[in-house]
């Protein structure tokens, strides 16, 4: 019997154990932050990397699951379905500073390994394999 990934706030999104094999593509989430800003960041790595077909979810320093293109996509309601979170059927924004993460990516110049960070104060990722040093930041 396979063991069930252990719960946590994001499992809805989740199909598979954390794989460490497969943080070749990573993303690394707020601890705490919202369901739907998770979910519409993984979407948006997905949107922008097509190679990518799972990715490792990390919240904080701390591994959690791993997500896979083609479950995510079936449960969004396809592959370009954007991400709508509650109140925003309407199209409207309240006024303020904005309450939505954006997407850091940052790529292995010498791997080709991919890393995603939705907090911009974080450190520049390192890649996995040894001796390949710090990613660069796509633009």
């Amino acid at each position: 019997m396979t063991p069930r990934p252990a719960r946590h706030p994001y499992s809805t999104l989740v199909d598979t154990p954390y794989d460490p094999e497969a943080r070749r593509h990573r993303i690394v989430v707020p601890e705490g932050a919202a369901v739907g800003d998770v979910a519409e960041a993984v979407h948006t790595v997905f949107l922008t990397t097509p190679a990518c077909s799972v990715l490792s979810l990390e919240a904080g320093d701390r591994p959690l699951a791993s997500v896979g293109r083609e479950r995510f996509e079936r449960r969004m309601g396809g592959p370009t379905k954007p991400w709508r979170g509650t109140g925003d059927g309407d199209g409207a924004s309240l006024a303020g500073a904005a309450n939505r993460y954006e997407v850091y990516a940052y790529d292995c110049a010498t791997c080709g390994s991919s890393a995603y960070e939705l907090e911009a104060d974080r450190p520049v990722p390192e890649c996995d394999t040894e001796g390949d040093g710090a990613m660069v930041r796509r633009t």
